[in-house]
């Protein structure tokens, strides 16, 4: 099949896309985290459902990431001098396989609440190895809507069917629910781009060896929120409900922080690579990580202050009270150096996943796993109830630092370099909305007795100090715009 010819969306508004459709996403899965936290508050049976869900979820999150890590980038071939769209039957045959050891586990390992959950949501993992090549087509051929609107059609499936059994929720309707909702995630993914796939180059573009290779490297780097469940279940009752709330906010602002440029930059990369020019591609790469940081920093910036009030006004009611969402509160100050870190991980990873370094990216998944058992075992009796969320920081953290020392070995380090330093301004003033954010906080605190109203002037100030630091100089304004406006 011969791609279409058709304007490259600039870096902004395929940013924007995937950002608008980011935010139905959190704001449907808001939702149901408030329904869960109003019904059951921060409880055992709260724990139960967290923990079922993380370990259901998992495999989605493993198959969704190979979108980026491997089928964007071995999906554009070059047949007879065309470029062409591939195609591979592997994520459907895994997402059968996972479906099985699920069903399996379930009826010989599982027992109560969690096992009627992994029995219903079992049919979930042959919609989401179905899903995943799709998606992956649709980014390649750059209809970034259709690549973003499946997440929030199975947001918006899964919320129904809870709301429609609120009154007598329990874990069979969650597991119902789950598959309902992938199923609808499939559906309208595959619709979107059943025409590319009906006409896609018929020959194996992956083999069997690169992908059960990249799979078991993304089982592990993928594995670190497992890890946290795990602990936070042994450590204290209560814990793995709570971490589970204060995660859902912090990826919401992992979402807004990368703004969705790495995902949809991630094939205009793998272009140039794939083509030798590696200075367009230090170039793409440079402008990706100045982008991300600028809108991670202000979001981590912003939800210093701003985690409180958003927490009581998205989770205290019902079962859920003020005690709760003070815990909730600091759970999620403690993830933003996870969301800052992960932000920068996920560009730079994008470039390796293209050289096909997953071995070494693998040794920095291990040692951010490493980093967070020692961390939470360290910590579990000393701060039992913020023992994990300080692990995952310090954790996510310990792999990007190795993930920078391995872009370091790599062809595109020395221009890449070179490109952030021409934008060192933008870097600067960057860190400095930070530092004005964490002042405001230590001032807040050791004045007063912080209330709502206390928190959300906070927010507003930084908002709008962060906003005059970042554009105050002109070369910031007009660095932020070439960055924001390049061709993808």
């Amino acid at each position: 099949m011969e791609r279409q010819s058709h304007p490259s969306p600039s870096a902004i508004s395929a940013g924007a896309i995937g950002t608008l459709l980011s935010l139905l996403n959190v704001v449907v899965g808001f939702s149901f985290q408030a329904m869960l936290a109003a019904r059951l508050g921060v409880n055992t049976l709260a724990d139960v459902f967290q923990f079922g869900w993380t370990i259901v979820t998992f495999v989605a999150v493993v198959q969704f990431t190979l979108v980026t890590s491997l089928l964007i980038p071995r999906l554009q071939i070059v047949v007879d001098g065309v470029q062409r769209i591939g195609n591979s039957r592997f994520p459907t045959v895994l997402g059968v396989v996972c479906c099985a050891i699920q069903l399996i586990s379930a009826l010989f390992v599982a027992k109560g609440d969690l096992r009627a959950l992994l029995l219903l949501s079992g049919p979930a993992q042959i919609f989401i190895g179905g899903t995943t090549v799709p998606q992956a087509i649709a980014y390649v051929s750059r209809r970034f809507w259709i690549a973003g609107v499946g997440p929030v059609v199975n947001g918006i499936a899964l919320l129904f069917v809870a709301l429609s059994r609120l009154s007598d929720l329990n874990a069979a309707i969650l597991g119902v629910a789950i598959s309902i909702g992938y199923l609808s995630q499939w559906l309208i993914t595959w619709l979107g781009v059943r025409d590319l796939t009906q006409t896609a180059y018929p020959g194996r573009t992956i083999n069997a060896r690169l992908f059960f290779g990249v799979l078991a490297f993304t089982l592990v780097s993928k594995f670190q929120p497992v890890l946290e469940r795990v602990m936070s279940y042994q450590i204290a009752t209560g814990a793995t409900a709570a971490l589970g709330y204060g995660q859902k906010i912090a990826q919401g602002l992992l979402l807004f922080g990368t703004f969705s440029i790495a995902t949809a930059s991630a094939a205009s990369l793998a272009r140039h690579v794939n083509r030798k020019n590696m200075h367009e591609a230090a170039q793409l790469l440079a402008r990706t990580t100045v982008s991300t940081l600028v809108f991670s920093t202000l979001v981590t910036a912003l939800a210093m202050p701003a985690s409180y009030p958003v927490v009581v006004a998205l989770f205290q009611r019902g079962e859920f009270d003020a005690d709760d969402s003070q815990y909730v509160a600091n759970i999620v100050i403690l993830q933003l150096p996870w969301v800052l870190a992960g932000a920068l991980a996920g560009v730079l990873t994008s470039y390796l996943y293209i050289e096909r370094r997953y071995a070494q990216v693998l040794i920095a998944s291990l040692v951010g796993l490493c980093a967070t058992a020692g961390v939470g075992f360290f910590l579990r009796d000393v701060a039992p109830r913020y023992a994990v969320a300080s692990a995952s920081s310090v954790g996510m953290m310990a792999s990007l630092i190795v993930i920078i020392a391995i872009l370091r070995r790599t062809a595109i380090w020395q221009p890449y370099c070179e490109m952030l330093l021409i934008r060192w301004r933008i870097v600067a003033s960057a860190g400095v909305v930070v530092v004005v954010s964490g002042l405001c906080m230590v001032t807040l605190n050791l004045t007063v007795e912080p209330t709502f109203l206390d928190y959300t002037v906070a927010t507003s100030v930084v908002a709008v100090s962060g906003a005059a630091i970042l554009l105050f100089h002109e070369s910031n304004r007009r660095g932020l715009w070439e960055a924001m406006s390049a061709e993808l």
